[in-house]
């Protein structure tokens, strides 16, 4: 078991579960921070896919309105 005071060994990512080492090299490279410092909540690869599938979504929309 862990104590209180240890901190955590890994990192979930909110959308896809992953693990990712809770090390502040490994936060910055795979999180990222926003502009007020807070960790994001889900890493970099599902923000990539989301952004994707965003822009596919609204241009599909762009082109049904006209």
């Amino acid at each position: 078991m862990t104590e209180a005071n240890e901190p955590e060994k890994y990192i979930k990512c909110s959308n896809c579960k992953c693990k990712y080492h809770n090390l502040e090299e490994n936060i910055i490279n795979d999180f990222g921070y926003t502009r007020l410092g807070e960790r994001f909540k889900c890493c970099i690869k599902c923000r990539i896919r989301n952004k994707k599938y965003r822009k596919t979504s609204t241009d599909k929309k762009n082109n049904d309105i006209i």
